[in-house]
């Protein structure tokens, strides 16, 4: 009877040897969720594991889109590692922190997940009329401020 060997790495298995494989932190295995191969007359069945570098799942974007290469990307899509997304965000908001992030053996690089929130607003010129003393037309004020004004003696608000 003929005793196939094969061989994984620097070892050697005999036909029928079953081996569960464990990839380094940053690699993944080939075999998704199942971890075991079977070495069956000269060949690992389901196939030959290995551990390749992980990829990295496009995070979400709430009010914003991320992009690899110009092409829009849907969260869950894979990046392959050392590849970087970027983050373009929707009119009216703002990208917080670093606008892209390169996938780094299955981590992104960036210290938080880019995200987009409420650009600020300018305060616009109001004809005859004044804002409260401190702010005037031109300065920018933050998301969900509310600034009193008053019209001049002559004008009505909201007319």
């Amino acid at each position: 009877m003929d005793v196939t060997i094969i061989k994984l790495g620097n070892e050697s298995y005999p036909h029928g040897t079953i081996v569960k494989i464990s990839c380094t932190n940053g690699y993944a295995l080939n075999l998704g969720s199942n971890r075991t191969a079977r070495c069956v007359r000269g060949f690992w069945k389901p196939k030959a594991p290995e551990c390749m570098v992980s990829p990295c799942k496009v995070p979400p974007a709430a009010n914003g889109v991320f992009y690899l290469h110009h092409v829009k990307l849907q969260m869950g899509d894979s990046i392959n590692h050392g590849e970087a997304i970027h983050l373009q965000c929707l009119q009216g908001f703002q990208s917080r922190g670093s606008h892209s992030t390169r996938c780094w053996f299955g981590n992104w690089t960036a210290h938080t997940t880019p995200e987009c929130v409420p650009a600020p607003c300018i305060l616009p010129e109001i004809r005859n009329g004044d804002y409260a003393p401190g702010y005037r037309a031109g300065l920018t004020i933050p998301h969900g401020s509310f600034i009193q004004y008053q019209c001049k003696s002559d004008y009505l608000q909201g007319n």
